[in-house]
């Protein structure tokens, strides 16, 4: 019990942050590697996770220890437009693509909405709509800030590769 006490004596006096978190990423958080990184960090006090009121506490001995255990655990979505004839190559074959890029970014998850979702995500009309696609990235900050950095690069390529096939396309037909 002594321990207990000087838990909650530390508490008391920690630096705290608390956030609120969808459900559905409470989930992704609590069985995220992550969790168990900030809760070993030089300086955390607790960390706690409150599913009843989907809430994150954050218990530290300073400001920027608390900021970096935010940081490590904290999951959010970004929206990635894409132009909507890219969609199946950015998946690929049997979604090999984009299983790498979830890999190598670290992010938890990637999801594709339907038509009327990102119609409303972003504001447009149903003729906008057959331009472009968005795909969730799922993931902490720094993790999603690497699988777009990943999808600039593919999405580049791939409408390089797309221009090339037009302009060879084109060549072929003043060829004949």
């Amino acid at each position: 019990n002594q321990v207990q006490e000087e838990l909650e004596r530390n508490k008391a006096e920690a630096i705290v942050d608390k956030f609120s978190v969808q459900s559905d990423l409470l989930k992704l958080m609590k069985t995220s590697p992550n969790i168990s990184k900030a809760r070993s960090l030089d300086g955390i006090i607790e960390i706690e996770i409150r599913d009843e009121d989907s809430e994150v506490i954050i218990y530290g001995e300073n400001g920027d220890i608390v900021n970096t255990a935010r940081e490590l655990i904290e999951f959010e979505e970004k929206n990635y437009v894409v132009p909507r004839s890219l969609v199946s190559r950015i998946i690929g074959q049997k979604g090999k693509q984009i299983q790498e890029i979830i890999d190598r970014s670290n992010i938890a998850k990637v999801r594709f909405p339907s038509d009327h979702e990102t119609r409303s995500i972003l504001n447009m009309s149903k003729s906008e709509i057959t331009k472009n696609a968005i795909i969730i990235l799922i993931g902490t900050k720094q993790a999603n800030e690497n699988a777009c950095t990943m999808m600039d690069y593919l999405v580049g390529s791939l409408n390089e590769i797309q221009a090339m096939h037009k302009q060879h396309r084109r060549l072929d037909s003043q060829a004949e």
